[in-house]
């Protein structure tokens, strides 16, 4: 268990990426994996407390269906319903309060969608 928690978010992130399975894997290719394989599984914390970054941790989502949503059609999930709903002249929670805490990339992306709003009817 990590001590701080930027170590958490470095061994978070190697648990969740492909090369963590694929070392896994490697030592245990069963379906069932047993613990005791888990704390045998190499982990460099240099290299993945360099790819962490916090950016990681900011809410961002493409499902139009979560108040984090940023209300670009093309970037949705589900863009046909989503452009519907902007011509209608629906906007998500996340255009509408500017200190909700979104990605950069989820704020930009509310950015780019009010030069939509003038289509609403």
């Amino acid at each position: 268990m990590p001590l701080e928690e930027v170590d958490f978010h470095a061994l978070w992130a190697y648990c969740t990426s492909d090369e963590f399975e694929e070392n896994l894997r490697m030592l245990d290719k069963k379906m069932s994996v047993t613990a005791g394989t888990f704390t045998k599984v190499p982990f460099d914390y240099s290299k993945w407390k360099n790819k962490y970054s916090l950016e990681a941790d900011a809410p961002y989502t493409n499902d139009p269906t979560q108040w984090i949503f940023h209300g670009y059609p093309s970037q949705s999930d589900t863009p046909l319903q989503v452009a519907v709903a902007r011509l209608l002249g629906y906007q998500w929670p996340a255009e509408l309060d500017e200190e909700m805490e979104l990605s950069n990339e989820a704020r930009s992306l509310v950015e780019r969608s009010k030069t939509l709003n003038s289509y609403a009817d």
